[in-house]
């Protein structure tokens, strides 16, 4: 009787355990929230909304959120006086919310301070958040400390630039001086843009810093409200002639201040070539033999460094004085893709992406036109300018 009982014991605990492995019970992990931004002080009457951005993290995927919370409280009372929900719907379904991609685990939403506390002009609020699940599961608070306060935008009382660039010049440096009413310490950042004064083209350029890295940056002291950059190579890349410089400030209101202008002339220099590899002479194969496949390879030396060159080619004057592929120019690419014979414009069999040597394919099979070739090789950079050309004759012999 005990062995029968005990077998039976023994049987139904297996049982359980195999009901348990054929039906695990799904545990919900919690979301978390990983990331807020907004800004850190907000100007009653400031003309545009301010922007909170959350990121939320779910073991489960991010279309397990069913929602993200936010509750606003006064710092020195700590009543609730604001509560709304962030959305990750890409603007589409509440425009207002100022979310850019739906779905990417970013939720946002937008509001001013009359929104949150009207009428009040002054003071501190905590802003918390909590992301929920499907399952109810609720994330760990997040909170953000913000001041209500007037406030007046940074001032931007000189600059400084050189006339003219380029990258032979060492160590130019720009800067501009930079006050705030608020202390130093509300001075959020301090760049330049380029502007092209033909194209009214507008790009940013670089911050400017008052840390007194000279190393890194140019800046001598810290804290003495001249801030500092130094020009490097990427200011040409694309850019020749007269660009306007504009030089802004930004406190932590989100507030800019006063533009103030200069104008610098950029000279973007001639690119040059390298070593250049092409064979004198092939022989053509005899008909039924396999085509010859023979890299030519270009070595592009650009001052402005591979990020300005636009284009590496060259124009093939066949034997019969006519030009190949219909006369147009014939590409060389630096991809570094193994030569394929379905897209022989592209995968041209390049060796190493990115190290400045362009390359191309060429394929002599049986009926190649026998004499002399001539090829002549042009590099183009992103400012217009254009190399010398460089010439190359082959010969392709025939092998009987």
């Amino acid at each position: 009787m005990y062995r029968i009982t005990a077998s039976i014991i023994i049987i139904g605990t297996l049982f359980l355990y195999a009901c348990k492995e054929d039906n695990p019970v799904a545990v919900s992990e919690m979301p978390s929230i990983t990331e807020i931004k907004l800004a850190e002080k907000w100007k009653p009457d400031f003309p545009d909304l301010y922007k909170i951005e959350t990121t939320i993290s779910d073991p489960q995927g991010i279309g397990d959120i069913r929602t993200v919370q936010m509750n606003v409280r006064r710092e020195q009372s700590g009543a609730i006086i604001f509560q709304d929900t962030l959305f990750d719907d890409g603007a589409y379904i509440y425009p207002r919310d100022g979310d850019v991609f739906a779905r990417d685990g970013i939720f946002t939403n937008r509001y001013n301070t009359e929104m949150i506390d009207p009428g009040v002009k002054n003071g501190n609020y905590i802003f918390s958040f909590i992301a929920i699940d499907q399952s109810g599961n609720e994330s760990a608070e997040a909170e953000k400390s913000i001041l209500f306060s007037d406030n007046a935008p940074p001032v931007i009382r000189e600059v400084s630039h050189p006339d003219s660039f380029n990258v032979n010049y060492q160590d130019q440096l720009i800067t501009a001086t930079v006050t705030d009413t608020n202390g130093q310490i509300d001075i959020d950042r301090v760049y330049f843009e380029s502007r092209n004064p033909r194209t009214g083209v507008q790009k940013f350029e670089a911050e400017l810093y008052d840390d007194g890295d000279r190393e890194n940056h140019g800046d001598e002291v810290a804290g003495d409200s001249v801030f500092t950059a130094r020009l490097d190579t990427g200011l040409a890349v694309g850019k020749k002639g007269d660009f306007e410089l504009l030089f802004k400030a930004e406190d932590k209101f989100g507030e800019t201040g006063g533009v103030m202008t200069g104008m610098l002339y950029i000279d973007n220099l001639t690119p040059e070539f390298g070593d250049i590899d092409v064979p004198s002479s092939i022989s053509r194969p005899v008909p039924g033999a396999s085509n010859i496949r023979k890299l030519i390879t270009v070595q592009v030396l650009n001052p402005e460094g591979l990020a300005d060159v636009d284009s590496v080619y060259f124009y093939s004057r066949k034997p019969d004085l006519t030009y190949a592929n219909n006369g147009l120019p014939i590409i060389l690419q630096d991809n570094g893709l193994p030569f394929d014979p379905n897209n022989p414009a592209v995968a041209v069999g390049d060796i190493l992406a990115g190290d400045g040597v362009y390359s191309f394919s060429l394929i002599v099979d049986p009926g190649t036109q026998l004499g002399t070739y001539q090829f002549t090789f042009y590099i183009r950079d992103k400012a217009g300018n254009r190399s010398t050309v460089l010439t190359r004759d082959l010969n392709i012999l025939s092998s009987e």
